[in-house]
């Protein structure tokens, strides 16, 4: 008949809790406590998509998930230093020439700008020219002395024709691609541009 194997346990030493148990236990029981100190806790976050962010040292905070399509962008002014971005913003451009004075017109806009780069949609209606002349001129919702841009523009009310949109400095200025003026009575139009803001 077989016998059982006899083992040999080593003699713990002062580092064991089996030893030196109330010590060690105690031991063990702070680093626990330090090593939970330095965790987030997971209630912190409450949905899908949520991030961890700083709001000052040692300061950690939720960011909620931002809306479908939206990017993660730095912003100083916000209390993480983070914020979603993404959306259109609306704009009422104005609308003048280089020379003389339009009598009526209309215009809407909207932007986005991601990082250093923006993009703007604007439609213009110039209802009665009066005396406006050498460029159709239309401001921009930001800053576009960054760089030069050009895009084309098509008239949309009367003759369907394209011509030239740029930037400068705070505005858009259209000509037609021979850089006359491209506005008369009733005339309408619409252009998309990229440009750099910083």
């Amino acid at each position: 008949m077989a016998t059982s194997p006899i083992y040999n346990w080593p003699e713990p030493d002062n580092t064991d809790l089996v030893k030196n148990g109330a010590l060690a236990i105690r031991t063990l029981g702070n680093a626990i406590d330090t090593t939970m100190g330095t965790m987030v806790d997971k209630s912190i976050v409450d949905a899908k998509g949520d991030l961890i962010a700083a709001t000052a040292n040692d300061t950690p905070a939720r960011l909620a998930v931002g809306a479908n399509n939206y990017f993660l962008q730095a912003a100083s002014g916000e209390a993480t230093g983070l914020k979603w971005g993404g959306a259109w913003t609306s704009y009422t451009p104005t609308v003048t020439a280089a020379s003389g004075s339009i009598t009526t017109s209309s215009a809407s806009g909207v932007h986005l700008q991601i990082g250093s780069f923006a993009f703007a949609i604007v439609q213009v209606t110039i209802t009665t020219n009066g005396t406006g002349g050498g460029v159709l001129i239309v401001s921009a919702p930001h800053d576009t002395s960054a760089n030069s841009s050009t895009a084309l523009w098509r008239e949309t009310n009367v003759t369907g024709g394209m011509g030239q949109v740029q930037t400068s400095g705070t505005t858009f200025r259209l000509t037609t691609s021979g850089n006359g003026y491209p506005a008369a009575n009733g005339y309408g139009f619409v252009f998309g541009i990229g440009y750099r803001v910083n």
